[in-house]
């Protein structure tokens, strides 16, 4: 029992893992990618994922992602919300909300309800934002596409 105190209270002491929660979210985290740990393939879950080491594939979940300082993925990602301080070299689909912290870097699509980013956050690519409303339905259902993309917005 003792070296069993002496393993979790070292981990308690580096991982606190309720504080790389989502924000918004008060859910468990299921899944972590350690600092240590570069997985490869496709990665399914229905729980919440903290990602502080490497992924290369793709990630899917219906829960949440966190996507932590120092991480690397290169992957397509989907989740309900999303925070990202870290790479990612890929593109994010977040069914909710994504985050992007100040040292968030994004190489790819990303698609989301709705978006917070953070200054100093890095985004190379294009942004789809999924509209509520009637002026954003009316809106899409007027973009032309050609060789030029041209948007006409509805006026309320």
């Amino acid at each position: 029992m003792l070296i069993f105190d002496a393993v979790y209270s070292m981990w308690k002491k580096t991982q606190d893992l309720s504080i790389l929660a989502p924000t918004g979210t008060s859910d468990a985290t299921e899944s972590v990618i350690g600092p240590s740990v570069h997985l490869e393939g496709n990665f399914n879950s229905s729980g919440n994922i903290v990602i502080i080491g490497a992924l290369t594939g793709s990630l899917t979940t219906i829960g949440d992602v966190r996507i932590d300082e120092g991480a690397k993925v290169q992957a397509t990602v989907n989740a309900a919300n999303a925070f990202v301080a870290g790479e990612v070299r890929g593109d994010i689909h977040a069914t909710e909300r994504l985050e992007l912290s100040p040292t968030a870097q994004i190489i790819g699509n990303i698609e989301t309800k709705t978006l917070t980013i953070a200054p100093g956050a890095v985004l190379h690519g294009k942004c789809f934002m999924k509209g509520s409303g009637k002026m954003a339905d009316e809106a899409i259902k007027k973009q032309k596409v050609g060789r030029d993309v041209k948007m006409e917005v509805a006026e309320a």
